[in-house]
């Protein structure tokens, strides 16, 4: 190959056929057809190696070694490689902060200060399904929107053997753990529990700050499934949106609980929000920690005396 030149191109003259002049046309068929008959020689040599090849060595050696990564192994790089994604993205950790101090204060405002006498009951059954309810449907639609998109690589490395289904969901909270599963229900809680004017009890608020942290998770757990079932964001969010509703309704605080048919109120039983987002919150706040505690075994004295 001469110097200074591009071995590319020089593949490609080598190759070409020269039309421009009948003597370069006669030099650069002969090239070609030396060529063609080195290939053709050298494919002969390899054929009869990788066929001396075949007949020599076992049946076994064929069959793929198992590289198969430990459990551990995976959610301790991918872990790492969440934690250094969050990190890389500080806007997107921001945002999500930030939500939630927007949501708290919005829906803080709004119920601020609810008064303690019999008129304010409602309503702070209904500050607390805002707080819990339209928090976790905003957190829910962002949790689907992230997954279709981080869902692509994973089905990749699922594919290859790489990575393991619990291996990936278990790495994907713990990097996210102390940017966002603790800080945003931390943050929501503490601005919005004070400015509705909640129980002022100590045990009664980390109880409310513990059901907004397990809020979250039944949430984000909700999302995946979503996911899976649909990679896109459209079918995902249309398939979200139909379980939420029949949450909603089925929860108790649009309709009693006890007025619902009763071919359909064994719902109430098995929806999420029933007892994360409306029942708990709402016991916690009228009975407190301790009446509650006592409530709970009077009501299943009562049931099963039935």
């Amino acid at each position: 190959m001469p110097a200074f030149s591009n071995p590319a191109e020089f593949m490609i003259d080598l190759a070409a056929i020269d039309n421009r002049d009948p003597e370069l046309e006669r030099m650069s068929l002969a090239r070609t057809e030396q060529l063609r008959e080195a290939w053709q020689q050298c494919s002969d040599v390899i054929d009869n190696e990788t066929q001396k090849q075949i007949v020599e060595e076992p049946a076994d050696s064929h069959q793929p070694e198992s590289r198969s990564v430990g459990f551990v192994r995976q959610v301790h790089v991918l872990t790492r490689r969440g934690v250094k994604v969050s990190l890389r993205d500080p806007l997107s950790v921001a945002s999500m902060i930030l939500e939630a101090i927007i949501m708290s204060f919005v829906s803080g405002w709004i119920f601020y200060q609810l008064p303690k006498d019999l008129a304010g009951i409602k309503s702070r059954q209904g500050a607390l399904y805002a707080a819990f309810g339209l928090q976790t449907y905003l957190l829910l639609l962002i949790e689907i929107y992230r997954l279709t998109s981080e869902y692509r690589l994973f089905d990749l490395e699922h594919a290859e053997g790489a990575v393991s289904v619990p291996a990936f969901l278990l790495s994907r909270r713990l990097s996210r753990l102390l940017l966002e599963d603790l800080p945003m229900p931390l943050v929501f809680s503490v601005i919005f529990y004070f400015m509705v004017g909640l129980r002022a009890d100590a045990a009664t608020f980390f109880v409310f700050l513990f059901l907004m942290i397990l809020a979250q998770y039944v949430t984000i757990t909700f999302a995946s499934l979503c996911v899976a079932l649909s990679r896109n964001y459209a079918g995902a969010s249309l398939f979200a949106n139909l379980l939420y509703t029949v949450n909603s309704f089925a929860c108790g605080f649009f309709v009693n609980a006890n007025q619902i048919p009763v071919y359909t109120r064994w719902l109430k039983w098995v929806v999420t929000i029933t007892n994360v987002e409306v029942r708990l919150p709402v016991l916690i706040t009228f009975l407190g920690t301790k009446l509650l505690l006592a409530w709970s075994i009077l009501e299943q004295r009562i049931y099963w005396s039935r």
